[in-house]
């Protein structure tokens, strides 16, 4: 039977740990009784039921016909627009945008964005706000991948091999094409330049071999 202190089990304690990823706080409620199966068993907890507030996040509109027409430009690219030195929003963005709606309502440009650090070792504070857009992201609640800057996956039937599907239009800040040339370019050119990459990373090896792009 797991030891319980002020009503918590160490297993609800390190499960509420976990779940303090998201940003909230999560306690413990003295005196409460987990729900039962049909057979007696303790049922899962719902997912949040622990943490103080509302589990909440953002949400990718994954529907087309849902997607806005029309775009607004940032106040501080209007200027390079109006100057002929980028080109308008409506150029810039991929034919199929990855479009999120936000929490509560949208953010509104400009202000000061402050945040602590523990120190030297809290390097992945930094990661979560300076981090490049991923190909793939977590769902706000981290339980399911969602598309990024890919539009959708697959994993091939063996399990050996995952397809990513770009969106359409894509294009780096310089308004040139992001495509999967781009993938090979840095996977032939840089990572497997010896002289830039002496070691590969653990993350791309399988059983000490590197995987392959195509």
């Amino acid at each position: 039977m797991p030891k319980k202190r002020n009503g918590v089990s160490r297993r609800d304690f390190i499960r509420n740990a976990a779940l303090l990823s998201g940003g909230l706080a999560a306690v413990g409620v003295p005196g409460t009784v987990r729900g039962q199966t049909a057979g007696g068993a303790a049922a899962p907890p719902k997912l949040g039921a622990q943490l103080i507030g509302k589990l909440e996040g953002p949400e990718l509109i994954l529907d087309p016909a849902k997607w806005p027409t029309k775009f607004s430009e940032a106040p501080m690219l209007a200027e390079l627009v109006k100057q002929g030195k980028l080109p308008p929003v409506t150029e810039r963005i991929p034919k199929e945008p990855l479009v999120i709606k936000p929490v509560h309502e949208i953010g509104r440009y400009g202000g000061t964005w402050r945040r602590g650090f523990t120190g030297p070792g809290d390097s992945e504070n930094g990661n979560r706000i300076v981090s490049a857009d991923k190909l793939l992201f977590w769902e706000y609640t981290g339980t399911k991948h969602m598309p990024s800057v890919a539009r959708q996956w697959l994993l091939g039937d063996d399990g050996r091999s995952v397809t990513l599907y770009l969106r359409k239009g894509h294009k780096w800040s310089d308004g040139k094409p992001f495509t999967a040339d781009d993938f090979v370019f840095w996977y032939e050119d840089i990572y497997l330049n010896k002289d830039i990459v002496p070691t590969p990373h653990p993350d791309f090896l399988i059983n000490g071999k590197s995987g392959v792009i195509k």
